[in-house]
C-alpha cells in the first residue's frame, strides 16, 4: 500500500532509528475523525493522558508558529475545547 497524498512525513530524525515506533495516526475525513492507536507499546493507560497534554502543547506551539497568536493564549483555548468535550461529549465512550 502506498501513502496518502495528505499524509504527514516521518520526522527525518527518526527515519533511520530502528527503535522508533508510531503511536497514533489521526485523520479527518468527511464529517468524521479516524484514530489508529498503538496501545500495546504502553500497557499503562495513564500514559495516554500525558501524551494528550503533550499533544495540546505542541499544537499551541504550532499555531503560534503559524502566526495565530501567543502559545499560552492558544493553549488556553485548546483547554476550553478539551473541557467542553469532557462535559458534553460529541461521541460516546
Amino acid at each position: 500500500m502506498t501513502g496518502h497524498a495528505n499524509q504527514l512525513a516521518i520526522p527525518p530524525e527518526l527515519a533511520d532509528d530502528p527503535n522508533a515506533f508510531e503511536l497514533a495516526r489521526i485523520w479527518s475525513g468527511t464529517d468524521h475523525g479516524f484514530y489508529v492507536l498503538n496501545v500495546k507499546r504502553y500497557p499503562e493507560p495513564a500514559v495516554w493522558g500525558m501524551m494528550a497534554i503533550d499533544l495540546m502543547k505542541h499544537a499551541a506551539r504550532a499555531y503560534e508558529q503559524e502566526g495565530a497568536g501567543k502559545k499560552e493564549d492558544i493553549y488556553k483555548r485548546i483547554l476550553v475545547g478539551f473541557m467542553a468535550e469532557m462535559q458534553n461529549p460529541t461521541e460516546p465512550l
